[in-house]
């Protein structure tokens, strides 16, 4: 429901936040990975929460940035010993160092959500804020009886206070991390892209100013007229996809291992 493409037209700000991004790089373009990040918050805090986070809220982009982070530095395969000898998770939970710097992680990360939750429900109280997927949650209880979740029920089957207000931070918390993470790493390999392809940059330069001219911005509705902008914008995902990087991995061993097989059956 609160991703479904009807529902996306109810939450679509990226117009403004692109305006913002693009003077925030106009005047301080040295800090471009920093307003990156704060875009990509921005486009998912916004129908997420109904808020935005600006040059205020500079701790909560680094917060956020700072815990996936450390996710993916301390999460990936192999990290930990445990990966190779998985008899160390037998261990008390007291020895497991990886156990305090999970829970740690996650109670940050919890800690950010639950300030967000609760500017939701303040502006709820008031009958203030825009529509947002936290609000639509709420206003539904959708989590306790549309999917039947069960975590932290009490004895009748209700969801406790503590037991909702986790569940809601746990789905919007992994919408949140999901998007912004990616969106805002695409963009810095848009940026690299663009660096070290310059005529393809021209050439898409060229095309925005026949078709749009120079008194306004590229908006939604010129997407059909710019194919080669469009292209472009695709062949960014294609060149430096985010999400692979697993599925790269296990196919390097996989031709290792095919090219130690067949070494050695020239060998012999």
């Amino acid at each position: 429901m609160l991703l479904q493409e009807q529902a996306a037209t109810i939450y679509q700000a990226h117009d403004v936040e692109s305006v913002t991004f693009l003077q925030a790089l106009v005047n301080e373009p040295s800090n471009f990975r920093l307003e990156c990040e704060r875009l990509a918050l921005n486009v998912l805090l916004k129908p997420i929460y109904g808020c935005r986070a600006g040059k205020i809220q500079d701790s909560l982009v680094k917060e956020l940035y700072d815990i996936w982070e450390m996710m993916y530095l301390y999460f990936l395969p192999w990290t930990f010993p445990f990966d190779n000898f998985p008899s160390l998770l037998a261990l008390p939970k007291i020895l497991q160092p990886w156990d305090w710097l999970t829970r740690s992680l996650l109670r940050q990360e919890e800690l950010i959500h639950a300030r967000l939750l609760g500017g939701v429900k303040a502006s709820m109280e008031t009958g203030e804020g825009s529509p947002c997927m936290a609000k639509t949650l709420i206003e539904s209880d959708i989590l306790g009886h549309v999917l039947g979740l069960k975590i932290n029920c009490t004895d009748d089957g209700k969801l406790n206070k503590q037991g909702e207000e986790r569940n809601l931070t746990d789905v919007l918390a992994m919408i949140l991390g999901a998007g912004a993470d990616t969106i805002s790493s695409t963009l810095l390999n848009f940026f690299k892209a663009m660096a070290l392809h310059h005529n393809a940059m021209a050439s898409s330069q060229a095309e925005i100013d026949a078709v749009v001219g120079p008194s306004r911005l590229p908006a939604w509705g010129d997407m059909d007229d710019l194919p080669y902008t469009k292209a472009l914008i695709k062949e960014v995902h294609r060149w430096a996809p985010i999400a692979t990087i697993g599925t790269s991995i296990w196919i390097i061993i996989i031709n290792i291992n095919t090219l130690d097989i067949r070494v050695k059956g020239i060998q012999s």
